[in-house]
């Protein structure tokens, strides 16, 4: 089986279980597992960094990580959106020193905190939200892998994520249009503030996912697991929504 084929079946599985996370479970069961899933994604962070104990640590920093979401949350957001800025200047300028690996994940981890609890928050305040977010997210990944794979050539930033091409992006662009249509059909929405929304989508999908590729390459990682067949890790599948989720719950928040 090739790795293309593994990397659908796996992601039709991942999506079969959070359709039956979301039609079976009731909210509280829905509340842990999303915990557990922040859990494990700032485990697989901290493993990268081959450290003993990477399950001690990730409880350590990750426990009061989301308990300062709870408690301020404007203050981690903001923390997470200024790093998120100076974190990608310094990744286009291509600084690789090896001191950059440890300080990604060290603020990596509160990047996990406000994603877990944001992904709570936003699934108990607006599932429509969450819900077409997840489809914004998953066809940017998925359409800009297959347009990337079947007619990429124009790599974007080799150093970093070599298999990243403009043909892959335009894909995803593509899918971005067709979403953008299909909700100005759907939903009565402002063409403006639209359009304003889903580039804002893109833009956080891809430096989500160039970042993680970043901080890999740094560390000399490959994958950041291998939970996930023909994906790698958790963070691997999941780091183009880092971003994107707390952004869509601070738009839910303001509506």
């Amino acid at each position: 089986m090739s790795q293309t084929q593994t990397r659908i079946i796996s992601a039709l599985l991942l999506v079969s279980v959070f359709a039956l996370v979301f039609a079976v479970f009731p909210d509280t069961w829905v509340w842990w597992l999303f915990l557990a899933f922040g859990g494990l994604i700032l485990l697989e962070s901290m493993q990268m960094l081959d450290m003993p104990l990477p399950g001690l640590f990730a409880g350590v920093f990750g426990v009061p990580g989301y308990l300062l979401c709870h408690h301020y949350f404007d203050v981690m957001l903001g923390f997470v959106a200024f790093t998120w800025l100076i974190r990608s200047v310094l990744m286009l300028y291509g600084h690789k020193h090896h001191y950059m690996g440890y300080m990604l994940t060290w603020i990596g981890w509160i990047d996990i905190a406000v994603f877990t609890f944001c992904l709570q928050q936003l699934y108990f305040l607006n599932t429509d939200y969450l819900l077409i977010s997840a489809g914004l997210i998953a066809g940017i990944d998925s359409c800009g892998y297959f347009a990337g794979k079947f007619y990429g050539k124009m790599r974007i930033i080799p150093a970093i994520s070599p298999n990243k091409t403009l043909e892959g992006y335009m894909g995803a662009f593509v899918w971005l249009m067709v979403c953008f249509l299909m909700l100005l059909i759907v939903r009565d929405i402002q063409i403006l503030y639209l359009t304003l929304f889903l580039s804002m989508v893109y833009v956080l999908a891809i430096t989500g996912d160039l970042l993680v590729s970043y901080q890999k390459r740094i560390l000399g990682v490959k994958d950041t697991g291998s939970m996930i067949p023909g994906h790698g890790g958790l963070l691997d599948r999941f780091d183009s929504w880092m971003y994107v989720i707390p952004f869509v719950y601070l738009i839910a928040l303001i509506n």
